[in-house]
Parts: C-alpha cells; structure tokens; sequence
C-alpha cells in the first residue's frame, strides 16, 4: 500500500482534460488505481489533476477507503510515444528509495465522446529518470517489478455517446 505514495500524472491528457472541471488551472479527472498484495485486489479512488496549457507539474490524489488513507503526489517527468497506431504515455515519480521511480505506462485514447488513459504502474531505476528510450525499453521488457493497473476516463456531455 506504501508503494501508492509515489505516483502522480498524466499530462497528455492534458489537452482533452482540460474541458473537464476547472480549478485553479488544473483539469480533474476521476479514475482508479488497482494493486494486488496477497491475493486481495486494492481499489483506490484516483483524482488526477493535469495543468492547463501542459505548464506545471500533474498531481495524482489517491484514496484507499479500506485504511482510511489519502496520499498526494507530483509527477518529476513524462513522454509519449506512439505505438502501434496508439498513443503510449509515459509519467515518472518519485518512490519510496532515491534508487527508484514509480512509471506509468499507458494508453491514451481519445474520441469525440470520451478520453481514456489506461495501463499499469512499474518500478524502475532512478537512473533512468531523463532517459526516455531506455526507461520505455526497460518497461517494455519486463525489467522492473509491476506496481499497480490504472484506468482514468472523462466523458464529453452533448456530444456522440454509447
């Protein structure tokens, strides 16, 4: 549960979010965040706000009803890449060891009735924080211990639906 503590972001939701709420230039998003530990999957309630004109940082609000715990966090770092016709987003953060990031790596799609981000949350070393193609290398391979799953999604009100 610790390991929450450490995640934040989302920027490239960034341009579709920000129709969403507004606050103090930052667009809410609602979302959850899912961690297996012995056996028993942990739902988090997930808030995640992404500053308007993509300046600033993006800060992941988490809620674990079962413990009665809230934990904030800000992201150091994100990229994108596109993948096999997708969007592939990439946001780094801090974890609980200086010799460790926290990465979420997920897909963003966008259409004219919704905006999701989807994915999981991995570790990696903290030495590979600026480094895009190898952290998206070493994610993709399978080099760092899997976190957490995720899934964030804004619905557009008057536009096309289900």
């Amino acid at each position: 549960m610790r390991s929450f503590k450490f995640f934040v972001s989302l920027l490239f939701l960034l341009p579709t979010f920000a129709q969403a709420d507004h606050h103090m230039g930052y667009a809410e998003v609602e979302g959850k965040v899912y961690k297996k530990v012995d056996n028993y999957i942990h739902e988090f309630h997930a808030e995640m706000k992404v500053p308007e004109q993509g300046l600033g940082s993006i800060v992941l609000h988490l809620h674990d009803r079962r413990h009665a715990e809230d934990v904030t966090v800000e992201s150091l770092h994100y990229f994108y890449k596109e993948e096999a016709g997708r969007t592939v987003v990439y946001v780094v953060f801090p974890y609980k060891t200086a010799d460790q990031l926290a990465v979420m790596k997920g897909t963003y799609l966008r259409g004219s009735n919704r905006v999701t981000y989807f994915g999981d949350a991995f570790l990696a070393p903290a030495s590979m924080l600026y480094d895009d193609e190898t952290l998206a290398q070493h994610v993709l391979t399978g080099g760092c211990g899997h976190l957490a799953s995720f899934y964030f999604e804004e619905r557009f009100h008057g536009r096309d639906h289900d």
